[in-house]
């Protein structure tokens, strides 16, 4: 029995005591714990009734926005960050799932008009399912919102799976620190900045490759530095968009370069950015490019040239990668669809660099923004 509470959230878990299917071997050993999002009087029972049992099975309505707008519920686990729960006006609900290994959590929330508070949380593992019932309550008018904190860059090892998970956003705004996990590959932090440019983070370009066997010392080849990239956080088969923008990075001699990439490794990767049009020497095109074993195809596509301001957009659906590019960030133009892999890339990120080029100048391409979103 839980009793009413006057604090800020009231949380409460009901255990569903069925295994997951027995081919999810990670989930052997954690606990599926499914986000329920609610609201509450106040005042109202709390007791644990048939009620919040039928809320456990998807009868309940999301949290409404604040105002109409659109709201994120930071999640953190152990003080570390996990991610956001987007919380749509006028949607149905969403319920982020997470596997979690066993042992006791302690799980906080923060959301733009409405209290906060905390509930700990025994992970029981063994493939066990556990729903996790959040309620919010709405602040009084006159108190003043609670803003989304920006999360440090700890990270919490948590696998988030696909179902019901269109609430997953990952963001970072690079105003004046990262909030993401980013590993870049190769990190040279003499050619990246958070200062140079505030309230972005730019990457000079340099000398430096991963098509094909250009990343070969052995054979003078320079392997490309600052690729910045987070694990995937999301499960195998999730669909998921990522966009970025880039500001002040006009590309003027060959392989220079600057966009998102999809990666696996040097040898298996998805890269769509803004490119030097080296076959026509003059100007500039996106260009996307997969490379599958160290076998590259890339193509030059129908775009506008001179742009100092763009931004880039890859939708994945399966093991095909719609990619799409806009000059406002409003209206994205679609310009083709990639088959890539198996579609589940075990990093996602950025990149900027000036290829196998010796020659080529250092340009410093500015992102405004990353992020990834569930679909």
């Amino acid at each position: 029995m839980i009793h009413s509470t006057r604090l800020s959230f009231l949380v409460f878990l009901l255990f569903v005591g069925h295994k997951l299917h027995a081919d999810d071997h990670q989930g052997e050993d954690r606990s599926t714990v499914k986000l329920v999002f609610i609201t509450s009087d106040e005042g109202s029972n709390s007791s644990t009734t048939n009620k919040e049992h039928q809320l456990a099975n998807k009868t309940t309505s999301p949290v409404p926005s604040v105002a109409g707008r659109d709201h994120l519920v930071e999640i953190r686990i152990d003080d570390l960050f996990v991610g956001h729960a987007l919380l749509k006006a006028n949607s149905p609900p969403l319920y982020p799932v997470l596997k979690l290994p066993p042992g006791p959590k302690r799980f906080s929330f923060r959301c733009d008009g409405y209290r906060i508070g905390e509930q700990g949380l025994t992970c029981l593992g063994g493939g066990s399912e556990q729903i996790l019932v959040v309620r919010f309550i709405e602040a009084p008018k006159s108190s003043e919102p609670q803003a989304v904190s920006n999360p440090n860059d700890r990270e919490l090892k948590a696998e988030f799976t696909d179902e019901d998970f269109s609430a997953f956003v990952a963001r970072d705004e690079f105003d004046g620190k990262t909030v993401l996990s980013w590993r870049p590959v190769r990190p040279d932090p003499t050619h990246v900045s958070l200062t140079k440019n505030p309230g972005k983070l730019t990457i000079t370009t340099q000398c430096g490759s991963i098509h094909r066997d250009e990343t070969d010392e052995t054979l003078g080849g320079i392997p490309a530095k600052n690729i910045y990239l987070i694990d995937n956080p999301l499960s195998q088969d999730a669909d998921f968009t990522v966009t970025t923008c880039v500001n002040g990075f006009t590309p003027h001699t060959r392989y220079q370069q600057a966009g998102l990439i999809v990666y696996n490794d040097d040898d298996n990767y998805l890269k769509w950015g803004y490119e030097y049009n080296w076959p026509m020497e003059s100007g500039q095109r996106f260009c996307i490019l997969t490379e599958s074993t160290a076998q590259s195809d890339f193509e030059y596509v129908d775009s506008p040239s001179g742009l100092g301001k763009y931004w880039l957009r890859l939708k994945k659906r399966g093991n095909q990668y719609e990619h799409a590019f806009s000059t406002d960030g409003k209206a994205f133009k679609v310009v083709g669809i990639r088959q890539w892999d198996d579609g589940a890339p075990k990093r996602i990120g950025l990149i900027a660099k000036n290829g196998g080029n010796k020659e080529a100048d250092e340009l410093d391409a500015q992102f405004e923004f990353f992020e990834l979103r569930a679909d």
